[in-house]
């Protein structure tokens, strides 16, 4: 497997909440074309001792945009299941020979340069196409119900991966989602105060009218600009260094002064979103 899971089950049965625990932030140990990405994107992977270590929700982040779907997990509910490591891993084997170079980038413009060599190679390539078999359940006998968090993304538990689907039938959707509520892979982290369920209804809640700024504008910005992944944001040396402010209608980088629309970088980030 590309990319395998480095934690243990810890004996516990699979699949089982103690098992999910066991597992903690669900790192992943690359293998293969995989390891490219520690040079590739040097900022989020990262080596330890000889293992080159990606995060799961970075590899979902990376890799659900150029995925598709089986008929079999049209009805599937997005709260209940998630792609699997390995699956994500295969896919990466196909995707990664064909990109040219191991020079380091931003993550969004690999993740963008890898969603156009999916759309090539589609007609031919293996492990594009998630099944019901590839998924990897949440946790056992846990999964979120309106009781949890009554008012905030109820809506979500009906929303299943078919209806998730962006225009193209790919799960670019889905892969905004699982940064928006990583982890979610045990009550005690999805349930919590302020766990990633209600960070994701507090998010969706600002954006009401009249919920903060001054109008629908000024919300829209402040809010993607204060979630939008780290991943995603500007690369560009004198743009690290930036505000936001529910006032502003636009994120300003302090040194350059440039605007979210004309920053090459960010704008980049944002059109990946």
């Amino acid at each position: 497997m590309p990319l395998r899971i480095q934690a243990s089950d810890g004996g516990h049965p699979i699949p089982s909440v103690a098992s999910r625990v066991a597992r903690g932030d669900h790192s992943l140990g690359a293998t293969g074309h995989c390891q490219r990405l520690l040079a590739l994107v040097p900022a989020i992977v990262v080596k330890a001792g000889d293992v080159v270590v990606v995060p799961y929700h970075f590899a979902l982040w990376l890799v659900l945009p150029t995925l598709s779907i089986h008929d079999d997990l049209k009805t599937t509910l997005w709260t209940h299941e998630l792609v699997g490591w390995e699956f994500l891993g295969a896919a990466l084997d196909e995707l990664l020979p064909p990109y040219e170079g191991d020079a380091a980038v931003t993550p969004s413009v690999l993740r963008l340069a890898l969603r156009k060599i999916g759309d090539g190679l589609r007609a031919t390539a293996t492990n594009l196409v998630v099944s019901s078999a590839d998924m990897y359940e949440v946790y056992s006998g846990a999964i979120p119900t309106a009781a949890h968090i009554a008012g905030w993304v109820d809506f979500m538990f009906e929303m299943s991966y078919g209806m998730l689907l962006d225009g193209e039938g790919l799960l670019t959707v889905v892969a905004m989602l699982e940064v928006a509520t990583a982890p979610r892979y045990v009550p005690d982290t999805a349930h919590k105060h302020h766990g990633c369920y209600e960070k994701l209804g507090r998010i969706i809640m600002r954006n009401l009218p009249g919920s903060v700024g001054t109008g629908a504008s000024s919300t829209t910005v402040w809010t993607l600009t204060r979630w939008r992944p780290r991943w995603a944001r500007c690369s560009r040396a004198p743009c690290r260094n930036t505000t936001s402010s529910p006032s502003t209608t636009a994120r300003r980088c302090q040194h350059s002064r440039l605007s979210a629309t004309s920053c090459p970088p960010l704008r980049r980030a944002a059109s990946c979103l």
